[in-house]
């Protein structure tokens, strides 16, 4: 039997739309006659903004994020075995937003914001500080619950579905 430990995850960003922030990712298990399955996705702001910087900090010269197979089980701590975190939102019983999902970065929701004040004195942002991880906080998949109904919502949503 297979725990979480050992299965092999393999992930590819097929296609990125960026006036959509929006791409489509193919997951498939490693092993013989797995399937891939497509999902559209949501990107992440940090996703975006090393996408269209050509910014791959932690990643090997010849890899990138658009059209490279990221293997890697799914608490794996190596950041270049698979930068990527799929989460998934699962709507309650109540809420009215469909299932959708986002992609981000594996350590984005440990990363900090790096902003400057332009000659408008308003927030420009420069990039992104890394903070450390402890191994357990690597986590591949997430799956989250949403109780909120779209008219609760503040901000624009963005669904991939």
């Amino acid at each position: 039997m297979t725990t979480n430990e050992e299965t092999q995850v393999i992930y590819l960003l097929e296609s990125v739309d960026l006036a959509s922030k929006s791409g489509i990712l193919k997951i498939k298990e490693d092993r013989k006659y797995a399937h891939w399955i497509k999902l559209k996705v949501s990107l992440s702001p940090l996703l975006l903004y090393r996408i269209k910087n050509k910014y791959h900090k932690g990643l090997s010269r010849n890899k990138a994020f658009i059209g490279t197979e990221y293997k890697s089980a799914l608490n794996s701590t190596k950041y270049s075995e698979n930068p990527f975190r799929l989460v998934e939102f699962v709507p309650d019983e109540y809420s009215d937003i469909p299932l959708n999902y986002r992609l981000e970065l594996v350590f984005e929701m440990f990363s900090e914001r790096i902003e400057r004040l332009n000659a408008f004195h308003k927030p420009e942002l420069v990039g992104y500080r890394n903070r450390f991880l402890k191994p357990s906080q690597y986590i591949r998949f997430i799956q989250l619950t949403v109780t909120k109904k779209k008219s609760e919502c503040k901000r624009k949503l963005l669904f991939s579905s």
